[in-house]
């Protein structure tokens, strides 16, 4: 049976606004730009955590080498004091490997906490590291981030 080997591609450290220190078991990371890590698309790059700026901060990156190598991912924290945690930021950085998993549905253990009664715009919904689109009448699991577009909504019950 062949197997598939992705690799990843090679990123000179000077493409990247800020490099940061590689993380200890147990550390806080401080991101430079509070309005960029609460508004950053996070992706996973291997073991590395990678903060792309969106909107206003479009083009700026934060780089985080070795992230995802720790046993528990560390929370990221900004100068005024806002704070993602090490699990957020692993779900919202998407599974190990993108578009894998069994189901978008309900499953044991999983827990229906309400509904999607409206959407206007663009909005996904990121479940178990899968973004799916959300629509009307979506039920709601225990555990899913819901992200809208700049001019999506999105009315939950």
């Amino acid at each position: 049976m062949a197997k598939r080997i992705e690799l990843t591609p090679f990123r000179p450290l000077e493409l990247f606004s800020h490099v940061l220190d590689r993380p200890h078991e147990g550390a806080r990371i401080e991101v430079p730009g509070d309005e960029l890590m609460l508004r950053a698309d996070f992706q996973r790059h291997g073991a590395d955590l990678l903060l792309r700026g969106t909107g206003e901060h479009a083009g700026q990156t934060v780089l985080i080498p070795g992230y995802f190598s720790l046993a528990t991912p560390p929370d990221l924290l900004t100068v005024a004091g806002a704070r993602i945690t090490g699990d957020l930021a692993t779900r919202l950085a998407g599974p190990l490997v993108p578009g894998v998993y069994a189901e978008a549905a309900a499953t044991t253990g999983q827990t229906g906490i309400g509904t999607v009664e409206t959407v206007q715009g663009e909005a996904s919904i990121t479940r178990s590291g899968v973004q799916i689109p959300v629509t009307q009448g979506m039920a709601l699991l225990e555990g899913d981030i819901v992200q809208t577009g700049a001019k999506g909504s999105v009315g939950l019950i």
